[in-house]
């Protein structure tokens, strides 16, 4: 799995496809979601530093985890935010 997720993020981690490469929403967090695994067995949720132009994976989510992840995650977003 490491290999498809440096094939996937080392050349244009921000181009959208059909398939692999997502933004959820706009203004959500994390901004980008890769597929890995031919079944989406997990999603990489990742950010990109733009000043240093380098991926920031923030976690690698079993599927069926992820709505968790993602409300355990914004959540701490936000409080980050706030502060």
């Amino acid at each position: 799995m490491p290999y498809r997720i440096e094939r996937h993020l080392t050349h244009q981690p921000e181009l959208q496809g059909k398939s692999r490469i997502k933004r959820p929403r706009p203004g959500t967090f994390p901004p980008y979601r890769l597929r890995v695994e031919k079944f989406r067995v997990y999603w990489v949720y990742y950010d990109i530093d733009e000043q240093t132009r380098r991926v920031v994976i923030l976690g690698i989510v079993p599927k069926v985890e992820s709505a968790a992840w993602l409300d355990e995650t914004a959540r701490g977003h936000r409080r980050t935010e706030d502060t």
